[in-house]
């Protein structure tokens, strides 16, 4: 996959430069005074946004010269995702990894960024977030509306399909099978498209709705498919990557007020290094968690092995068009297919 490093690297100044917080009142700058944010995230601590979570603490205190500690509380200590979402917008935890879909309950726009075969690679999903018309704006409508600042993003992975006994190469492989949806609309309609019948069903009971053959497969990123231990219950690894994940690291917008501009400038440079950290990883892990689902004995099916991308592309992107102007506003899903970098 094409990453641009250099966007990468410049990704969270501008979805935080020119935001106005001042609805909430005057800014309460702690520059005097050593300052403690805490940070809840759901991954285990050894794996890419585990460890570029503490990379991003480390960095804090280096380039704020310890005025601003933060604590990190992996592996759900502080609950689930949408517990962060929800204490990171109180104010009960300062700092959180927020999946888009969870934001888009406040800034509808978001929700096309996990939209089936919208984007080309990360490199254009960062080419929209760091648009002024769009991820810039909808920065700000989070800042207003939902009370968090976007530090910066980093690429989780791309979701793709396993089954368990259906070699799948194109669309028609799969009709009739039921393969695992997360339950909202965008879900539903991508899984639509790949041509299953989608079945609703929590990630804690998948691995045994898997095994009791509730569903026939499951779509998901790789770390997941291989944390989750899914290749116990599951034969084929179809590599359709039919939807790249961005996550950004959100701070609650009091808790950015509080510090003084020196250190949101340094709070920001740590976010934006450590995002960067965590896509390169995450890059450079694919390969290997392929290798290593291959070595648990799933069976990989790609385009070398007759996997029909146009096809899937094809039939996902009739559903997810649909879904112009119910799920994000009209006319935004050839919005920002046209911002796709070149070259």
């Amino acid at each position: 996959m094409c990453i641009a490093l250099t966007s990468i690297r410049q990704t969270g100044f501008a979805a935080v430069c020119g935001i106005a917080l001042t609805a909430a009142g005057p800014a309460t700058f702690a520059s005097a005074q050593d300052v403690t944010l805490r940070m809840g995230h759901i991954h285990a601590p050894s794996g890419p946004t585990g460890r570029g979570a503490d990379m991003f603490a480390e960095l804090v205190a280096d380039y704020t010269d310890g005025r601003v500690e933060v604590q990190v509380f992996p592996s759900s200590q502080l609950g689930g995702l949408r517990d962060l979402f929800g204490a990171s917008r109180s104010g009960a935890i300062d700092i959180a990894l927020t999946p888009y879909p969870l934001l888009s309950d406040i800034v509808q726009s978001y929700s096309i960024l996990t939209a089936g075969y919208v984007f080309d690679d990360f490199s254009h999903q960062l080419a929209v977030l760091d648009h002024p018309e769009y991820g810039q704006a909808w920065s700000a409508e989070l800042a207003e509306d939902g009370g968090l600042v976007v530090l910066g993003n980093y690429y989780f992975g791309a979701r793709t399909l396993t089954t368990t006994e259906t070699e799948v190469r194109t669309p028609a492989d799969l009709d009739g099978l039921k393969i695992r949806a997360v339950g909202n609309p965008l879900s539903l309609a991508t899984i639509t498209g790949l041509g299953a019948n989608p079945t609703p069903l929590p990630l804690s009971e998948l691995f045994q709705g898997l095994t009791q053959g509730i569903v026939d497969g499951q779509e998901n990123p790789l770390p997941t498919i291989f944390n989750q231990n899914f290749f116990d219950v599951q034969d084929y690894l179809i590599l359709t990557r039919h939807q790249l994940i961005p996550i950004p690291i959100t701070i609650n917008a009091d808790s950015w007020r509080e510090l003084s501009p020196e250190d949101q400038e340094a709070v920001r440079r740590a976010a934006v290094e450590a995002t960067a950290f965590m896509t390169e990883t995450v890059v450079a892990e694919e390969g290997a968690l392929l290798a290593s689902l291959e070595a648990e004995g799933m069976s990989v099916i790609g385009v070398e092995q007759g996997l029909d991308i146009d096809a899937f592309r094809a039939s996902v992107t009739a559903q997810i068009e649909m879904l112009d102007g119910a799920e994000w506003p009209e006319g935004l899903l050839e919005q920002v297919k046209a911002l796709a970098p070149q070259g």
